[in-house]
């Protein structure tokens, strides 16, 4: 429009600047949050009162609140003066007003990274309920189209916002902001090449802009593309007030690329020079919860809760709350991880971080079947088939009952009477995070009636924090884990065992355990071993652990038909490699090399070399269901001679 209000366009825009003022000075809120401005009202039809037929002047006044950023006040402007709606440009100022006060969050900010959620998800109801019934009505609207788009985004309704983006907005010409959330959209579902093009596409236009530039990191760290994920940071940091996230984003880049030790010296020498900085608080707690230390990792996620969690405003911080619910599952507080998931997926029913961790806390707390079965070779190279059947099922939320049984059976008919056939009975409980106990009874139900009674296992793990861990063990009557030969002559056993572990994070650990069996038979036989192992690398596809185990036994009797040395030991460095072949949620992949080489010395023997190789893979079929199958053999000495002994295993776990 060409009509001047008090002689220029710099006038009119200073007057509709003025009444956003005073209706700000008056207490109201402006932009997203924006009421009916009386005083400014006041002042505009005093300021009008002058020239009470120009029309146009107030059509003006109305268009230039509008633009100002106060659509509400350009609204109950035009209700006030419905003159300025008349003729062609008054139905253009209708539009407008219309289209900005369904899209006013939209536009003015409201994709805060904290909000309340509630809030959020009514007025992403009512932005997108208004912006679709603009759509029907005129389908070539491309203001409003672009608008619903970046509802949908928002709104983190992704599927319908790629349909919107790919059906009805041209993609040559189309604004950067178009393109930001159309491939914030594909990045949301797991598309990040296209997301990634995108981002690309306006990252020259937008060189000093951090959007471009965290989304082709974000989309490399989707495909694994660590150094284009690490070449986008260089970008970034290069952007005016973003040099601390960048520097934030690379801690985060060692987490997501398996070097959790790294990541947790970078983000403890950012805890340094920035300890108040909520986003390396997360990135800390982050990375202690990949370190293993859940409790620290816990401790730590409470601490920013607490400066960024707040009920009056409400303002949320759901990344947060995700991390600890899943660290409460970790230290065996299911019921609270159950609220905290049941709470963030009713506040944030889109958020699929919010679902993951709802579907893996029931999942938990669901009931399992595990099947098991095992070729390997006993004492003397005796060939034994195994069968393992169990049922288990929760017991509330610290508790779990369990119920399966065993079966075996020799390839060697002389010491069939010696095959497994056993039901049990167990029970595991979580009381507190530093207590674990487990126990269970045993039947057999052979052919052979040994005259056995139940055999009783009760175990204790005490975890008193995140590195140190200590188990008991006491076992009476028990037979299944004797040799077979042993079993065959109807022997039983009880054993005291015990052992300590320390865990330094994902970068070495090391174990001493020991315990003592008293068979039926008057043998008394003790045994003891030591271990500790490396990570040597780590990384998002290949890792590799070397490690060095340390074993010894006696024997009181070795006048039995079983292999049972006075005295023996051996020392043996053991290798692991691991391949990570896919890595999405439910669809996990390893491929694993075990190898082990040592010395073996048997009392009255000469000492030898033995050792193992296993090749072992592990498939996550489903978010419920677990696939692990392995092969190999060892190569071991038995009173001088020397076995090779091969094993196969399958292991199938569902839950319902």
């Amino acid at each position: 429009m060409n009509v001047k209000i008090h002689g220029s366009r710099t006038a009119r825009l200073a007057l509709a600047v003025l009444a956003i003022v005073a209706w700000a000075a008056a207490g109201q809120p402006t932009g997203a949050a924006a009421e009916s401005p009386d005083p400014a009202m006041a002042a505009l039809d005093a300021r009008l009162a002058a020239r009470p037929d120009d029309l146009e002047a107030r059509a003006e006044a109305a268009f230039d609140l509008a633009d100002a950023g106060a659509p509400q006040a350009a609204a109950d402007f035009v209700k006030e003066h419905p003159a300025a709606l008349a003729g062609e440009a008054g139905a253009a100022l209708s539009h407008q007003i219309a289209g900005d006060l369904a899209a006013r969050h939209i536009r003015w900010g409201w994709a805060e990274p904290v909000f309340e959620p509630a809030q959020r998800r009514h007025e992403s109801d009512a932005a997108i309920d208004a912006l679709e019934a603009m759509r029907r009505k005129d389908p070539g609207d491309a203001r409003a189209t672009g608008d619903l788009l970046l509802a949908y985004r928002l709104a983190e309704c992704m599927p319908d916002a790629i349909a919107l983006w790919e059906r009805a907005i041209p993609h040559d010409g189309a604004a950067y902001w178009l393109r930001n959330a159309a491939a914030d959209a594909y990045l949301g579902l797991h598309r990040p090449a296209e997301a990634e093009a995108l981002y690309r596409s306006f990252a020259g236009e937008r060189a000093n802009a951090p959007e471009p530039w965290l989304g082709i990191y974000w989309a490399a760290i989707e495909q694994r593309h660590y150094g284009d994920a690490g070449a986008a940071l260089e970008r970034l940091a290069k952007v005016p007030g973003q040099e601390l996230t960048a520097a934030v984003q690379r801690g985060w880049l060692l987490l997501f690329a398996d070097r959790t030790a790294e990541g947790q010296a970078r983000f403890e020498a950012l805890f340094r020079e920035h300890p108040g900085d909520r986003r390396v608080r997360e990135g800390l707690a982050t990375a202690y919860l990949w370190q293993g230390w859940t409790r620290r990792g816990l401790e730590s996620t409470e601490e920013v809760l607490a400066r960024t969690t707040l009920d009056v405003p409400r303002v949320d911080n759901p990344t947060a709350r995700i991390s600890r619910a899943g660290a409460l599952a970790s230290l065996g507080d299911l019921a609270a991880a159950r609220r905290e998931a049941d709470d963030l997926v009713a506040l944030y029913p889109e958020n699929i971080h919010a679902q993951r961790l709802w579907r893996d806390v029931r999942t938990q707390l669901a009931p399992e079947a595990r099947l098991e079965g095992r070729y390997d070779t006993s004492d003397r190279g005796l060939g034994e088939a195994w069968t393992q059947l169990e049922a288990s099922m929760p017991l509330g939320p610290r508790a779990r009952l369990a119920a399966g049984g065993y079966g075996s059976r020799s390839e060697d008919d002389r010491y069939s009477a010696g095959d497994v056939r056993e039901a049990y009975l167990g029970l595991s409980a979580r009381p507190g995070r530093w207590l674990s106990l487990s126990g269970g009874v045993a039947w057999d139900y052979g052919r052979t009636d040994f005259g056995r009674g139940p055999a009783l296992e009760v175990r204790a793990a005490l975890l008193p924090d995140d590195r140190w861990r200590a188990d008991l063990g006491y076992a009476r009557d028990a037979w299944r884990d004797l040799p077979l030969r042993a079993r065959a002559e109807g022997l039983v056993a009880d054993t005291w065992d015990a052992g300590l572990s320390y865990n330094a994070g994902t970068r070495w650990d090391a174990r001493l355990g020991g315990g003592r069996s008293a068979l039926s038979d008057g043998n008394d036989r003790a045994w003891g071993l030591a271990a500790a192992h490396l990570l040597a690398r780590q990384g998002p596809v290949y890792r590799a652990n070397f490690g060095v185990e340390v074993y010894g036994s006696t024997n009181s009797r070795s006048d039995v038909p079983y292999f049972s040395p006075a005295r023996d030991r051996s020392v043996s460095l053991t290798h692991r490699s691991e391949w990570v072949t896919a890595n999405t949620p439910g669809h996990r992949h390893t491929f694993s090399l075990l190898a082990a080489a040592g010395v073996y010395d048997e009392q009255g023997f000469a000492a030898g070399p033995v050792g193992g190789l296993w090749l072992e893979s592990d498939w996550d079929l489903s978010e419920y269901a677990a696939l692990v199958v392995g092969a190999g053999a060892r190569s071991q000495l038995y009173d001088g001679s020397r076995e090779l002994d091969p094993r196969f295993y399958l292991t199938l776990r569902r839950r319902f």
